[in-house]
């Protein structure tokens, strides 16, 4: 089984112990480190369609990542980048993950009576109070 080439045609398969499906769920990880929403359903039709299209084709495993693996307009240039750097092996070579873009969470105390005194001028207080036993009901 071949994979694809950055030149468009084909490479060498990849070397032994390493089955095509890791290299190809491997760029779809690489997808959702660098911002993309790829869930686990997405992933596994990549592969049913990359098995339809075939994997020895750069072109069909692009169009088939491209139909799966992005949610709109937006996501195609990151898919880009991402397909060109996996397939050519500087993903590979570089030895580090993609960066991963993240928000600052800000978390709330869930102890009684914390938030009760909120400092003024404190924007992000939050405005909710919750407890820290569960309760069923």
């Amino acid at each position: 089984m071949e994979v694809p080439g950055p030149s468009g045609g084909t490479e060498p398969p990849p070397p032994p112990g390493i089955p095509a499906d890791t290299v190809l769920l491997g760029f779809a990880r690489a997808l959702r480190a660098a911002g993309l929403h790829v869930t686990a359903d997405r992933e596994r039709t990549f592969l049913e369609a990359v098995a339809v299209a075939g994997l020895g084709e750069r072109k069909a495993v692009y169009w088939s990542g491209r139909a799966t693996l992005t949610s709109s307009p937006a996501d195609i240039e990151r898919y880009d980048q991402v397909f060109t750097s996996w397939f050519s092996g500087e993903a590979h070579r570089s030895g580090r993950p993609a960066e991963r873009v993240s928000q600052p969470v800000r978390r709330a105390a869930l102890e009684e009576g914390s938030g009760a005194g909120a400092e003024p001028g404190d924007e992000e207080a939050v405005a909710a109070r919750a407890s820290a036993h569960e309760v069923l009901r």
